[in-house]
């Protein structure tokens, strides 16, 4: 039995067998079963084939700021860094046209090099798959989160990728990282950007991800 659930869910669906695998979207590394495994979050592709040339620093978002996004939105706010925000009163823009906030944050990934990403409500992030897909580069704060096929490439090869215990128990400096990493990759930015699609298509697309699901 194949069972795909996509939900902010994380909590045990079914008891271990051998003969079922879950895909589901949130979970936790820590403690899912054997059986359980990472489902991406599905999306339209908005890409336009356009990736930035030579592109300067900045880090884009478009959402709320719960579920422990403000600490470090306002760290970045705060910083010397460009950013480049669009903070909502809540989950899915409310009180804004759906079609008008869908491409704000499109436009918001499109024009950024950097997102920033980080969990909502489950233990996962639509805006991580959504950055890939726009074959841009993730700031991805990892929450004891699982992501899909992650034996088939380097999760760390895709841009800045930190576990937030890390960052929290040897008081790391983000802003000191992004900035080294920009420096250091500044003639690949572009190869990065283009292999992050790349990634997407393989293991995060509906077709790529179904591909190596029947493998």
């Amino acid at each position: 039995l194949y069972l795909f659930f996509n939900d902010d869910y994380d909590k045990p669906l079914l008891p271990y067998s051998e003969y079922i695998k879950i895909y589901r979207t949130s979970m936790n590394n820590s403690t899912k079963l054997d059986n359980e495994f990472s489902l991406p979050a599905f999306s339209p592709d908005y890409f336009d084939n356009n990736y930035l040339q030579k592109p300067k620093l900045s880090i884009g978002y478009c959402g709320h700021k719960i579920h422990g996004r403000d600490t470090y939105l306002d760290l970045f706010l705060n910083s010397d860094l460009k950013t480049d925000f669009i903070l909502r009163k809540g989950f899915w823009a409310p009180g804004i046209d759906k079609l008008q906030a869908r491409r704000e944050y499109i436009e918001n990934l499109d024009n950024n090099l950097f997102t920033f990403c980080y969990r909502g409500a489950g233990n996962f992030s639509y805006r991580f798959y959504d950055v890939m897909m726009m074959g841009r580069i993730p700031i991805l704060i990892r929450t004891d989160s699982v992501y899909p096929f992650e034996d088939k490439y380097d999760l760390k090869s895709i841009g800045i990728v930190l576990e937030e215990n890390d960052i929290k128990n040897n008081s790391l400096d983000l802003i000191k990282i992004i900035k080294e990493y920009y420096e250091e990759n500044k003639d690949n930015l572009e190869n990065i950007q283009k292999e992050n699609r790349e990634i997407w298509k393989r293991y995060y697309s509906p077709c790529g991800f179904l591909e190596n699901v029947i493998q």
